[in-house]
């Protein structure tokens, strides 16, 4: 007999040449190996074969072991496969000689469209031609062999498919735009396809969960629609009894018509209505009988009638409760599966949130506005019974549902935290409702399986928010695994999106998609998870919020007031910073979209109204020189494509068709108001920071930074007092390596200049100690008169969970409140702390000056009028809302990842860099007169015009909110002690 043996091998490695015109019997399959992958052979190893049963030999002869056939499969009618597996047919004679082992391999085919060499075993010569020819007619009846040749000889071979696809997709990436930051993770684009594939198929056919069916649609809205409403499957079974019923009744009632028409003289219907139908329908329905038995109770077998009649009806009963407990336990098990959120999501083009941490309820928020302004723009009568006449969405954000996979909470938990938040902050359930429009779900967002589940391949956007299993994971290793949990749910990322059938095809990402990580600490092996879209386009945006953060706090000890601005800045419930394609924008005299397209910057800022034009980008040239926020060149001329940047309360700037005229007006009575030109005055600061962040020990450069954030806003002979519990020999090795100079005081070795500007001494010393004792800080306060104070969670050595550094810091803020009324300072001090929970911001007592005759230790009594004194001057305390600005700061990079780059230079105090600037009104502008504010916005540009391009974009009323993008036409009155919001960016 002749042993057939199948293996498998890669797409690549085969091209099959055949004589159609030779007999069945005589043919002869020589294989010949492709050049290019002749020099790029791999090693293989011995595939486990698969002997099958040969047809009968005819007249057996001892062969060679001949023919191996590679030929390429037949596509599935349903599903285009285009990583099929390529099959091997091995005959081999086992007569007199033993048979040779197939020397082929058993794995699916690479999607890295790279070339591979064929198996040693697959050359075949003409002498083995032949002796296949003399195998097959040596074997007899093979139709069946002759049958398989010949229907792969007629199926499409995947070697050009593939070429081309390998082709188009090397040539797109060489045209690509390479960014320096992630080399690192473009290398080997190619290679990550051979590891997305399973067994030659694609995810969709791998994965049940990956398929789509009209029954997974209705679960899925059954499931949304319940999470929406508990009282919906009362509504559904109550529409399902009247539908029946009437339906059952129709139909009995044209039945009883069509009896009465046929036997007119054995039936009485003529006076049967639709409604007699449905009252009897009704009674078999609800009493599984009617009112129509009639027997003679006076006889024995009337009685026996009765009695029989009982027992059918309780038999009945008997039964019809165990049906009804198989179906109550079925639809109880249904609900509840549905309640338990583990179903399939049937979505295209949603946000899919991954984690759950602090700030998920706040990103839940912040897309909640993002979605009503847009819902807002769109609910004129025209637009919503017009659906081509909508305007479109500035980003995807505002349009799609968005879906939350977790397991850290149940889906009833998770339900209940994002409604009782949304309630709390005024989010109308008809315009976001948590189940239909926020759908949450259980599972592992580190398990493919379970991205699949939340269809992870179908989403425009996906955020990534394992922080709090980054934490867990990093204290169960003792520090060892750093961003675990993200790093896994990147590669599962990697791995669900290109798999996906989309993608094998040869396809790229959607245009919109993006994947926004935050870190909470960089990990530099981090950037090698990261990936491109197969078009070369950058698609992972990671955020490390640390350096902003920290960044924040310095920055707004030098400028009181500055924590709240920037915050509201990325606030969608607020005027905030939004981008809308030039192409998009209304203007123009028939005020059509695109009607700014051709008009300068400057001159498309002048005619809109309830907003602040702040800058341009390109979007295929992020960094271009000059664009950005404010932009240098106010020349800029708009073009089809740009992304225009701005701050409003909509993400559609309202047009003015009357701007331009105004102004002019407006610029002429600037003049009138103006005061002369004058660089910013740096003023001479006494700073404390108590607290110290572990990360600067490891990283002096970030400890560099943040000295260059603090310095660059003051004048020389400051001083700065570190108090915190470092070593004193590791507190000057990072000043040190920090690159700063050391005084080398014999008194106190610690002190150092941390003033990186030629000419200026900034003196900074340490203070070895706990600032939470009052040992360690009455000296200070008596000594020094601060005019600010940095107060960190956060300690040298320790790790505190976020309620312990909140409970720190409140403690800090008390013992500065306690010391400062011990001395009877008439100088307030300005305190910036930081919070994680929010609470914390309103619990907190700043400290307070002293008012005329009162006793020094009077301030700090618990008393009501005391208590009405603090609300008002605990406005001098800046707080950071740390999970307040890392929702925002996500959704902004979430909503605009192509300005993101743009945006994150506002917090940059790097020198060149654009930066929030809060100046006095008295120093730019002549004070008290109304005025409008298109005036101030012109006095603000000229007043900087020498030294700096700046843009107004509102201003703060003596310790009020800030007012951010009011009307050009909006009268307000500066007094002495307001300030204005301007954006500022030095000429080079």
């Amino acid at each position: 007999t002749t042993a057939h043996r199948l293996a498998v091998a890669p797409a690549a490695d085969i091209f099959m040449s055949t004589d159609a015109d030779t007999p069945a019997r005589n043919a002869s399959v020589d294989m010949q190996p492709e050049p290019e992958a002749a020099s790029n052979q791999p090693p293989e190893e011995a595939p486990e074969q698969v002997e099958v049963t040969p047809a009968p030999q005819l007249d057996p002869q001892p062969l060679e072991p001949v023919v191996k056939a590679q030929v390429s499969p037949k596509r599935k009618s349903k599903k285009k496969l285009k990583n099929s597996q390529i099959t091997k047919i091995d005959l081999v004679s086992d007569q007199e000689s033993p048979p040779i082992k197939s020397e082929t391999q058993d794995y699916s085919v690479h999607r890295d469209f790279e070339t591979h060499a064929p198996s040693s075993g697959s050359q075949q010569g003409p002498q083995t031609s032949a002796l296949a020819g003399s195998a097959l007619q040596a074997s007899g009846d093979l139709s069946a062999e002759e049958q398989h040749v010949a229907q792969m000889q007629e199926r499409p071979s995947m070697q050009s498919n593939a070429s081309k696809v390998r082709r188009s997709m090397s040539g797109t990436l060489r045209n690509a735009d390479d960014d320096s930051d992630d080399d690192d993770a473009d290398a080997g684009i190619f290679d990550m396809f051979s590891k997305f594939t399973f067994y030659g198929k694609s995810i969709q056919e791998t994965d049940l969960d990956a398929q789509r069916t009209f029954v997974d649609w209705m679960m899925y809205r059954a499931s949304n629609a319940i999470a929406a409403d508990n009282s919906v499957t009362f509504k559904f079974l109550a529409f399902l009894t009247i539908a029946s019923t009437s339906l059952q009744a129709l139909i009995w009632w044209g039945l009883c018509k069509w009896s009465d028409q046929n036997q007119p003289d054995t039936t009485n219907y003529q006076d049967f209505t639709y409604w007699d139908s449905l009252f009897d329908t009704f009674q078999l329905v609800m009493a599984a009988g009617r009112d129509s038995l009639q027997v003679n109770a006076n006889t024995s077998s009337g009685v026996f009638m009765r009695f029989f009649f009982l027992c059918q009806i309780f038999s009945g009963l008997v039964i019809f409760a165990i049906f009804v407990g198989f179906i109550t336990d079925s639809v109880t098990g249904f609900m509840e599966q549905l309640a338990e959120g583990r179903t399939k999501v049937v979505a295209k083009n949603h946000t899919l949130i991954l984690g759950w941490n602090e700030a998920t309820i706040r990103v839940v928020c912040q897309i909640a506005f993002l979605r009503r302004q847009y819902q807002i723009m769109n609910e004129v009568w025209h637009r919503r019974w017009f659906p081509w006449r909508r305007r479109p969405p500035s980003t995807p954000l505002a349009a799609a549902e968005v879906v939350i996979l977790s397991s850290r909470f149940e889906k009833r938990e998770m339900d209940e935290m994002l409604q009782a938040a949304m309630i709390e902050r005024g989010i109308s359930p008809e315009r976001t409702k948590v189940g239909s429009d926020v759908i949450c779900r259980v599972g592992d967002p580190t398990n493919p399986h379970d991205l699949v589940r939340v269809a992870a391949a179908q989403a425009t956007s996906i955020l990534v928010m394992m922080t709090h299993r980054d934490q867990e994971e990093e204290d169960e290793s003792d520090g060892a695994i750093e961003n675990g949990a993200t790093i896994r749910a990147l590669l599962a990322l990697r791995r669900v999106l290109f798999a996906d059938e989309r993608i094998l095809n040869g396809d790229t990402f959607s245009q919109d998609f993006r994947i926004v990580v935050q870190l909470t600490k960089p990990v530099e092996h981090m950037t090698s998870a990261y990936f491109r879209a197969p078009c070369g386009r950058k698609v992972i945006f990671p955020v490390d919020l640390t350096q902003f953060l920290n960044s924040l706090m310095f920055s707004c000890a030098t400028q009181p007031g500055l924590a709240r601005v920037l915050m509201d800045m990325l606030n969608f419930e607020l005027p905030s910073i939004r981008k809308r394609r030039a192409e998009d924008l209304i203007g123009g005299p028939q005020m059509k979209p695109g009607g700014l397209v051709g008009l300068s910057f400057e001159e498309a800022a002048c005619q809109v109204d309830d907003c602040v034009f702040i800058g341009i980008v390109d979007p295929e040239r992020p960094g271009k020189q000059g664009d950005g926020i404010v932009p240098t060149n106010s020349k800029r001329i708009l073009k089809p494509g740009d992304l225009v940047v701005f701050i409003g309360l909509g993400s559609m700037p309202p047009y003015d068709p009357h701007g331009k005229k105004l102004a002019i007006e407006h610029q002429e009575e600037a003049m009138e108001v103006k005061k002369r030109d004058s660089q910013r005055v740096l003023e001479k600061k006494r700073i404390m920071v108590c607290g110290w962040r572990q990360i600067w020990s490891l990283q002096c450069k970030r400890f560099t930074k943040r000295m260059e954030d603090l310095t660059s806003v003051i004048a020389g002979g400051s001083t700065i007092v570190f108090v915190n519990q470092l070593e004193q020999d590791e507190f000057i090795r990072v000043v040190r390596e920090g690159g700063f100079e050391c005084l080398n005081d014999p008194d106190d070795p610690t002190k150092f200049n941390v003033c990186l500007r030629p000419g200026n001494t900034i003196v900074a010393r340490q203070v070895f100690g706990d600032p939470m004792k009052i040992d360690v800080l009455r000296p200070l306060i008596r000594e020094i008169d601060f005019d600010s104070s940095i107060v960190l969670g956060t300690q040298a050595g320790v790790n505190l969970p976020d309620a312990s550094k909140d409970m720190r810091v409140l403690n800090i803020m008390l013992l500065l409140r306690y010391l400062m009324a011990e001395k009877g300072s008439d100088l307030p001090m300005h305190v910036v702390g930081e919070n994680n929970l929010d609470d914390t911001a309103d619990l907190a007592l700043a400290p307070l000056a002293r008012e005329g005759e009162e006793s020094r230790l009077s301030q700090v009594k618990s008393t009501v009028t005391d208590a009405k004194k603090a609300q008002e001057k605990n406005r001098q305390a800046d707080f950071i809302n740390t999970q307040a600005i890392i929702a925002r700061t996500l959704v902004q990079t979430l909503a605009n990842p192509i300005i993101n780059s743009a945006v994150k230079e506002l917090f940059d105090n790097t020198e060149g860099l654009p930066f929030v600037y809060l100046p006095d009104a008295e120093v730019v502008i002549r004070t008290g007169a109304d005025m409008p504010f298109g005036v101030v916005q012109h006095a603000v540009r000229e007043h900087f015009s020498a030294h700096t391009h700046a843009i107004c974009i509102g201003y703060v009323k003596d310790n009020d909110s800030p007012r951010i993008a009011p009307s050009k036409r909006h009268v307000v009155k500066l007094e002495r002690g307001d300030s204005l919001i301007c954006i500022l960016r030095s000429k080079m």
